[in-house]
C-alpha cells in the first residue's frame, strides 16, 4: 500500500537552489514503491486571488492545510538559506506533531534545532535514501549531527 506524502521545504531564493532541492526530494520520492501521491506546496500556489494578497494567502493556507491533513506522512527540507529551517516548513513539522509520520531531510550539515530534532520520526540526508524509506512501516532513524 502506497503512502501519500506532503514534502514541506523553503523555495524562495533567486539562485533556486532551495527549488532545486524541493524538485529532487520530489523526484526521489517518486521513484520509491512506498509512495503515492506527492503534493509539492511550491506547485500549488495558482490561487483565485493576485498572489501575496491577504485573500490569496489565505486559499494557499487553507489547501496546504487540506492537503498536510490528507496526507500519510511529512516529508521537510530542513536546509535554508545557510542554516536553520524556514518557518513555514518549521510550521507544517510542529502541525503535524502527533498526527503524521515526519521524515527531515538535510542536505547540509547545519545544526537542527531542539524542536524538530524532537518532533522528527526519520532523518536523511541522502536523496537515494528518501527513495528508498519503507513509509509503510515508518522506520525510525535519529538525527546525527549539532543541535541547537
Amino acid at each position: 500500500m502506497t503512502k501519500n506524502i506532503y514534502l514541506a521545504g523553503p523555495f524562495f531564493d533567486e539562485q533556486n537552489e532551495q527549488r532545486n532541492r524541493a524538485q529532487k526530494a520530489f523526484e526521489a520520492l517518486q521513484k520509491n514503491p512506498t509512495v503515492g501521491d506527492i503534493y509539492l506546496p511550491m506547485n500549488n500556489q495558482e490561487a483565485n486571488y493576485p498572489e501575496l494578497t491577504l485573500e490569496w494567502s489565505k486559499e494557499v493556507y487553507h489547501r496546504d492545510i487540506n492537503a498536510m491533513q490528507e496526507a500519510d506522512a511529512i516529508v521537510a527540507i530542513h536546509d535554508f538559506e545557510g542554516h536553520g529551517m524556514d518557518e513555514g516548513t518549521a510550521f507544517e513539522v510542529g502541525w503535524a506533531v502527533g498526527k503524521k509520520y515526519i521524515v527531515v531531510f538535510q542536505e547540509k550539515k547545519n545544526p537542527v534545532n531542539v524542536m524538530i530534532l524532537q518532533a522528527a520520526d526519520y532523518f536523511t540526508d541522502s536523496f537515494e535514501e528518501l527513495s528508498k524509506i519503507d513509509f509503510d512501516n515508518e522506520q525510525k532513524k535519529e538525527y546525527n549531527g549539532e543541535i541547537i
